[in-house]
């Protein structure tokens, strides 16, 4: 029976090693862009969301219409600052507002939903944030606190344990 105990002990003792999943450290700045006197700075008390991905969540993603249609229409309305626009112009400002709408609810919808699967994190007093993952494919999901809620995402992957760097900077537009 003894024997019996020792194998069955040294048994899980060797499994449960070789079965614990490697943790990688992904770690990085996020900034946003102040002022022109001061430029950017650290975006303190943002939220850094890591969500397990497939390679199929990468081709159609809504993050990346919303950032489009956030800087199609931050470029035009600094234009129309110095140019007025014509009705025609005005009409399609109109019809991408209705886009960037759309695309802002869903990936409010996104965020909402995000599941138990999911990492977080804050963002420090200096823009850093730091966590330690699982190997695997991830999409970073990345809520300003000083950008009115603006989000932003990006892909990444982890493998054999490389410490990965991922910055986010949210610029003017």
């Amino acid at each position: 029976m003894r024997k019996f105990l020792l194998i069955t002990t040294l048994s899980l003792l060797v499994f449960t090693s070789y079965s614990q999943e490697e943790e990688t450290t992904v770690e990085g700045i996020v900034t946003y862009f102040h002022n022109e006197t001061i430029g950017n700075r650290a975006d303190t008390g943002s939220i850094v969301y890591f969500r397990p991905a497939k390679y199929t969540d990468t081709i159609n993603n809504s993050f990346y219409k919303l950032r489009y249609f956030e800087v199609y229409l931050n470029s035009s309305a600094l234009t129309a600052k110095y140019i007025k626009p014509s009705d025609k112009k005005l009409e399609e400002i109109k019809r991408n507002t209705d886009s960037l709408n759309f695309y802002d609810e869903l990936t409010d919808k996104a965020i909402k939903n995000i599941s138990s699967e999911t990492f977080k994190t804050s963002v420090d007093g200096t823009g850093r944030y730091k966590i330690k993952l699982p190997n695997g494919l991830y999409e970073i999901i990345v809520i300003s606190s000083n950008r009115k809620g603006r989000k932003l995402n990006r892909f990444v992957e982890i493998i054999d344990n490389k410490p990965v760097d991922v910055d986010f900077e949210f610029g003017r537009l």
